[in-house]
């Protein structure tokens, strides 16, 4: 049985570190060019286990470019292609049989290709009608990008791969009622930054942090500094919610959850 998994937080706080020690053949969609950094670090036989796919021709390198530099209001050109393209590489994964783990890395930049996809889509539409064209969309515009995010994890269970979708994290802000008017300000809490309903669609969901200096290290050898992982959704133990656990836990978590759901796949076949 597979699972889907989301891992969230700051820049180097361990998330591409960790999906690349999940057990299994995984494919990469290194969208971000930071695979290559976390699959540094393991040994040659590990790293054998992995297939990275990121852009290769200049023409592909500069849609990437050019989406990470974006000014507001720019005219969109190429992102259907630049879609399909990674469509094209992700379908070619879920068909392999030899693959066990899709990776998004990073899960936000398909979000991002996903939406300016529909934006130049109607911004071509406004041309058309003699309109001018809009620099982002409407809140009832994202209907079509929302499932086709979601066709993207149906898709990964429907095959039966386990999707690995790493995210940077981003201020969490509400509305608070001051002074006799709302006001919208920063919680002092991080929260996933991208696709929102990423957290509904998972079945566990981790957000890391750096830590260091190590506040053990007189205890044990370490390097100086851990990564560790706020455990944000549970999948069938939900007793874990919450709770602060290092790598290898992630992963006995995620090893034990899945022989659970294959259990009850086989006692309910």
């Amino acid at each position: 049985m597979s699972y889907i998994c989301s891992i969230h937080g700051p820049k180097n706080s361990g998330k591409s570190t960790l999906a690349a020690r999940i057990p299994g053949k995984s494919a990469w969609l290194d969208l971000e060019f930071g695979a290559l950094r976390a699959l540094a670090n393991l040994d040659r036989k590990d790293q054998l286990r992995h297939k990275v796919w990121r852009p290769k021709d200049k023409e592909t390198q500069d849609l990437l470019v050019e989406i990470m530099t974006k000014e507001r209001g720019d005219k969109l050109e190429g992102r259907r292609e630049l879609w399909g393209i990674v469509m094209k590489a992700y379908a070619d994964f879920l068909v392999d049989p030899d693959i066990d783990n899709i990776i998004f890395d990073t899960w936000k930049m398909s979000w991002n290709m996903n939406t300016m996809f529909h934006l130049q889509a109607t911004q071509e539409d406004a041309v058309k009608s003699g309109k001018k064209p809009r620099s982002n969309l409407i809140q009832i515009e994202y209907g079509p990008p929302n499932a086709r995010q979601n066709g993207i994890i149906t898709g990964a269970s429907a095959m039966g791969k386990n999707l690995i979708l790493i995210s940077h994290d981003r201020d969490k802000y509400e509305r608070r009622f001051i002074d006799g008017k709302w006001e919208e300000g920063p919680t002092g809490e991080r929260e996933l930054d991208g696709f929102n309903a990423t957290l509904n669609n998972a079945d566990w969901a981790f957000s890391s942090e750096f830590i260091q200096p190590c506040p053990k290290s007189e205890q044990h050898k370490c390097p100086g500094y851990h990564f560790e992982f706020t455990v944000v959704k549970a999948g069938m133990q939900i007793e874990k919610l919450g709770i602060k656990i290092g790598g290898d836990t992630v992963l006995k978590l995620l090893d034990q959850d899945k022989q659970k759901g294959e259990n009850l796949a086989v006692r309910f076949a």
